[in-house]
């Protein structure tokens, strides 16, 4: 039995899969919600109330995965937290896989369907985006990954989606770019049904992946 864990997206998620290799592996049941950052206080409540829709407990679990980042600094960092101290108390397995390749492969059924440059952006902070073109069947490496600003991204990409703010879609709503909806992508589930988890090594202990250190207010001076 294989929970699944993400609170590197707005929208966090959580799925529960029968197994992890095909064939036979199937999603039992999974759960999306837009973050109020209150994580720290629900995600753990969440968890065991999917666990007992399906009459589970804790001890029944072999496996866990979760997404490693990059994302906003202390929602990361809760889900990653939790998924270590269950994987150290009930000693299991873990798996990740990094955002980026996370959303390569929820788009990946619709990239044959245009030739357009198809690029993910994500939220960097302020007026940056994380900025990734791919190839579908390529795995996404940290070099192809650029900070840009909001005016950098309007000649490079054609195509794009992952995660912005409302402020940032209506930044570029102007420009000659095209915004493939999240309702199209693969649901967080579905997703882990393509994902290959004999590519991936289990672990013992998952780090935070963070691309750049987390933006901290400095203390005002008295």
């Amino acid at each position: 039995m294989l929970l699944a864990i993400n609170t590197s997206s707005q929208n966090c998620a959580l799925a529960l899969l029968n197994k992890l290799d095909l064939p036979g592996k199937k999603v039992l049941s999974e759960i999306t919600w837009q973050s109020q950052a209150d994580e720290s206080e629900k995600l753990l409540i969440k968890i065991r109330d999917l666990l007992e829709k399906h009459h589970l407990q804790f001890s029944d679990l072999t496996s866990l995965f979760v997404i490693s980042g990059p994302g906003s600094y202390t929602r990361l960092r809760i889900g990653v937290t939790i998924v270590n101290a269950l994987a150290y108390s009930l000693n299991l397995p873990v798996y990740s896989l990094d955002l980026f390749n996370f959303y390569r492969l929820r788009y990946q059924n619709n990239v044959q369907s245009h030739s357009q440059k198809s690029v993910i952006l994500i939220n960097a902070g302020g007026d940056k985006v994380y900025f990734c073109p791919f190839t579908p069947q390529k795995k996404i490496t940290i070099n192809q990954i650029e900070i840009l600003s909001l005016a950098e991204i309007s000649p490079k990409a054609s195509r794009f989606f992952g995660e912005l703010t409302s402020a940032q879609l209506k930044k570029i709503s102007s420009a000659k770019t095209i915004w493939f909806p999240e309702k199209k992508l693969l649901s967080f589930g579905s997703t882990l049904l393509k994902l290959d988890f004999n590519q991936l090594f289990p672990q013992k202990l998952i780090i935070p992946f963070y691309f750049r250190p987390p933006l901290i207010t400095p203390p005002k001076a008295n």
